[in-house]
């Protein structure tokens, strides 16, 4: 039992600290399989079909922002408009209800507080209200990761700090299309 867990330990660790290598084509590249998701980048390597190139290698991305769907809803209401009186009988005050009316909610025991006539009109609410998202607009970013010069039709190049691929795409430039280029990941 200790010699299966201890080899099932030893498959995650190698393959926790895997490093694969990926051919790349001049211009736009699409990662792989599941090299899709990025990684490390630890080296460059290029075969050059001139003695002298310099190869560069960036890393594209694509962001899309989003926007609110916006759409207005129209409510139809009913405005009750009125004045009541003060409990003295003294002064009246200007007042209304919406949707709803009701003669036995302004009563004070069988005193009416309405003075004057009752007014029923109509009016329109408009609300706007975010219905979903939109695709608003899509950026593309480009990060240089590697740039190896070939001397003899042969170069490598290491990043000085840590770079990283995270998914998208690799672009190519100042290769020949014949050339290979390698980049290894972890």
């Amino acid at each position: 039992m200790k010699k299966i867990l201890a080899v099932t330990f030893a498959a995650f660790v190698f393959a926790a600290f895997a490093t694969t290598s990926i051919t790349l084509a001049p211009g736009l590249n699409v990662l792989p399989g599941w090299h899709a998701g990025g990684g490390k980048v630890l080296a460059v390597e290029a075969v050059t079909q001139n003695a002298a190139a310099t190869v560069a290698l960036s890393s594209v991305r694509s962001v899309t922002t989003y926007t609110n769907q916006l759409f207005e809803v129209v409510t139809p209401h009913d405005l009750y408009s009125f004045s009541i009186t003060n409990y003295d009988g003294n002064a009246a005050i200007s007042t209304n209800t919406v949707d709803v009316f009701s003669y036995s909610d302004w009563m004070r025991g069988t005193t009416n507080l309405i003075v004057g006539a009752v007014t029923h009109t109509r009016f329109a609410e408009t609300n706007t209200v975010a219905a979903g998202r939109l695709p608003s607009t899509t950026y593309t970013v480009t990060n240089a990761l590697l740039s190896v010069t070939t001397s003899g039709h042969y170069g490598t190049a290491t990043p000085e700090s840590s770079k990283f691929v995270f998914g998208g795409a690799i672009n190519v430039s100042g290769a020949a299309e014949d050339d290979v280029i390698t980049l290894i990941v972890e």
